[in-house]
């Protein structure tokens, strides 16, 4: 489930709009990424935890989920303005800092330089190559050279394998460079981010799915990793509730709203402010690594 909603992510990506975006989104993006990365670590380095648990503190809230802000948007009504379009593109990117900071969490157990230089530079390389092939080589395969020698009916089929087919390429890709596989799903949901057969085949034939998996996951995956006897004790409400302080990074993102109204500032910070599913990944991902 969470693996298609990463690559619906990719899918949904509006290139257009992210150049229209351009800086502005790079900066709420990496502001409400870094920001709470750096009061996290800060209160957990208050509280007593050593260092490697006060930076996975930090790493654990900062993403920002793109389908709860989505859906935030879209509950408010403010889905077709342009801040919203700012919020989804810089959510985007927000979630592809995320999958480096995924990379930078596992290094945590290995803390060398080369453990933690490796994931970023191969996650910005495959950017780059994969990156360029999505936006400027797929679609133009795609719509030139197979979909021509499909007989029409059978387009969106054909589309909906090749997405699937590009991710098995894609994941084991990413895993084999020291990138987060969730990077190469994304990246392969990119690929096809242009193409109109892959949007419809994708909403006809996988939401539904995508949507029943993602309730399992937040239900069980989510919900079987909670320690209730430990939920109401001194310890975890007081940690807890000084650990909801790091929203505020995510709050600031809207000094950057434009129009520089309240209304748009406030739009831009409570949308940014959606922790969701990357929080949990990376979370248990700590876990694995006992850190």
């Amino acid at each position: 489930g969470l693996l298609l909603l990463v690559l619906e992510i990719g899918l949904s990506t509006d290139v257009e709009m992210l150049r229209i975006i351009g800086s502005r989104g790079v900066l709420v993006a990496c502001f409400g990424s870094c920001l709470p990365i750096a009061i996290g670590t800060g209160l957990a380095s208050a509280l007593g935890l050593p260092v490697k648990s006060a930076i996975t503190v930090g790493f654990c809230l900062a993403p920002t989920s793109t389908g709860v802000a989505i859906n935030v948007l879209q509950a408010g009504k403010v889905m077709n303005t342009p801040i919203a379009q700012l919020v989804v593109a810089a959510a985007v990117l927000d979630d592809v800092l995320a999958l480096i900071w995924l990379s930078q969490l596992k290094a945590l157990n290995n803390p060398t330089a080369a453990a933690f230089i490796i994931p970023i530079v191969c996650s910005l390389a495959l950017i780059l190559i994969a990156g360029s092939f999505a936006l400027f080589l797929a679609p133009k395969i795609i719509t030139k050279v197979i979909l021509p020698r499909v007989s029409e009916p059978l387009h969106q089929s054909v589309v909906l394998g090749l997405i699937f087919a590009t991710a098995l390429v894609m994941i084991p890709l990413a895993n084999a460079v020291k990138s987060p596989y969730f990077l190469g799903t994304f990246l392969a949901g990119l690929c096809f981010c242009a193409n109109a057969h892959a949007v419809k085949a994708w909403s006809k034939h996988v939401r539904g799915v995508m949507a029943w998996l993602l309730r399992v996951f937040f239900a069980c995956s989510v919900g079987f990793q909670v320690p209730v006897a430990e939920l109401f004790t001194t310890s975890v409400i007081g940690r807890g509730s000084a650990f909801v302080l790091c929203i505020l990074g995510k709050l600031c993102t809207g000094i950057f709203a434009t129009p520089r109204t309240k209304d748009a500032a406030l739009v831009v910070s409570f949308s940014m402010a959606c922790w969701g599913e990357f929080a949990f990944v990376l979370a248990t991902t700590a876990k694995m690594n006992h850190t």
